[in-house]
């Protein structure tokens, strides 16, 4: 397998800024066209595990490691609570950034929009979600992990 590069973002890269909404769910169009169904953003729960999953092996470039096992992450949203988002369309998840922090940077672990709906403005609608949560925390530097082969991930 090969071994995870990290990209930093930090200071005076610009980003987009996500509307400001009730609670943690956000109803957005996410597309280029105007037929597109709505997509909606909420935290991601536990129980999304499952449904995540199946997301995830629909994406190339994302491979599971020693430490994808349902406890570990489970783990993961305890430590870093409101700082991962799940995207749901029509009642089928679409759309994953698993976030997290160490208390200084942002760390994003698992972004991954299924291939039916990229190039939609979904993942940039996510990082975008997560980018405001780290935000208020104070933090404004951040580290993506992606496999090596990862060509779509190393593109966004």
């Amino acid at each position: 397998m090969p071994l995870r590069s990290g990209i930093g973002y930090g200071p005076g890269v610009p980003r987009s800024v996500v509307a400001a909404t009730a609670g943690t769910e956000t109803l957005c169009t996410v597309s280029d066209s105007t037929d597109a169904p709505d997509t909606l953003l909420r935290d991601f729960v536990p129980e999304d595990l499952s449904a995540a999953r199946d997301l995830w092996g629909r994406c190339e470039g994302l491979g599971a490691g020693r430490y994808d096992d349902d406890a570990s992450w489970l783990r993961f949203l305890e430590r870093n609570p409101g700082l991962s988002y799940a995207a749901v369309r029509d009642g089928r998840m679409v759309g994953t950034v698993l976030g997290g922090t160490d208390g200084r940077r942002g760390l994003i672990y698992r972004l991954a929009v299924d291939p039916d709906v990229r190039r939609s403005g979904l993942a940039r609608r996510l990082v975008d979600r997560y980018l405001e949560s780290l935000g208020q925390l104070g933090i404004d530097r951040v580290l993506v992990f992606l496999f090596d082969d990862n060509v779509d991930g190393r593109r966004f």
